[in-house]
């Protein structure tokens, strides 16, 4: 596919994500080769309340574990906001595959604060 000045923003888009999702997979085969890449996604509260945006987001991630191998793939997501919004909003599927394995960080206190201190 080709990007041209008649393409709506629509097809546009969609060509510019599959772009991306092609440039992905081929790193992470690229990568089977050499050793693991982390691909991190911090910040995810500016899809809430985004149902689209979330819904692309969850699909693409789905993506990426489906098609690129040698990924260690991390979401940095408020667990509150993960229930709230994000396991509603998003396919079960998609939800499983994020979700794998969920680790809850402690939350910083003034001991830890202390701690680097020292």
């Amino acid at each position: 596919m080709t990007l041209d000045e008649t393409s709506s923003d629509v097809s546009t888009q969609q060509q510019r994500e599959e772009q991306a999702l092609r440039a992905i997979r081929t790193v992470g085969i690229l990568s089977t080769y050499y050793q693991p890449l982390i691909l991190a996604f911090d910040q995810l509260e500016g899809l809430r309340d985004q149902p689209r945006l979330t819904k692309n987001w969850g699909d693409t991630v789905r993506e990426i574990f489906t098609m690129a191998p040698n990924f260690l793939v991390i979401t940095c997501i408020f667990p509150s906001l993960w229930d709230e919004w994000f396991r509603p909003n998003l396919d079960q599927s998609v939800s499983e595959r994020i979700a794998q394995q969920s680790v809850t960080l402690e939350t910083f206190g003034p001991q830890h604060g202390l701690k680097m201190l020292r």
